[in-house]
């Protein structure tokens, strides 16, 4: 191999690891709670370039082709493989544009589906909550009374 075909290889390659930097994906997420700003749907797949953990946002493309958007964590899930986002969209179908009105003001969020499990959030009276996934029916005890129930999956 001479000197100017190895000078070659390298230019191409440097080419080409610049242009795959430029248009790097990390992964795909679904819309968990829409956004009309950005007209991004409950339960469309969108495509992750960048997670800021110092601004707690991702940056997506759009996915009508209008450019990219930082979008806050929380609104979107955690990005993986496009199948795999696929299934997740799937997961979350049924409820995709379901929000509840909360009824009970302290109402407890927890962390796992039993009702001992840590409380990560209360909600306020009032308060919109998007449900993302129905749980399965579960007895839990009140005093001595057997109370039947579904947990919910949502957002605050």
């Amino acid at each position: 191999m001479n000197f100017k075909n190895l000078k070659y290889i390298i230019f191409s390659l440097f080419v080409a690891i610049a242009f795959t930097s430029c248009t790097k994906t990390i992964g795909y997420s679904v819309v968990l709670w829409g956004d009309e700003k950005n007209q991004l749907n409950d339960g469309e797949i969108v495509k992750v370039l960048v997670k800021s953990n110092i601004t707690h946002t991702y940056i997506i493309e759009l996915p009508n082709g209008n450019g990219k958007e930082e979008i806050p964590l929380w609104q979107l899930s955690e990005p993986e493989s496009k199948s795999k986002a696929k299934k997740t969209a799937q997961k979350y179908a049924e409820y995709s544009n379901t929000f509840a009105s909360v009824k009970l003001d302290g109402l407890p969020i927890r962390a796992q589906t039993v009702n001992t499990a840590k409380q990560v959030y209360r909600c306020r009276k009032g308060e919109t909550i998007k449900v993302l996934q129905q749980g399965r029916e579960q007895v839990l005890k009140a005093g001595k009374e057997d109370i039947t129930g579904n947990w919910y999956k949502v957002l605050t």
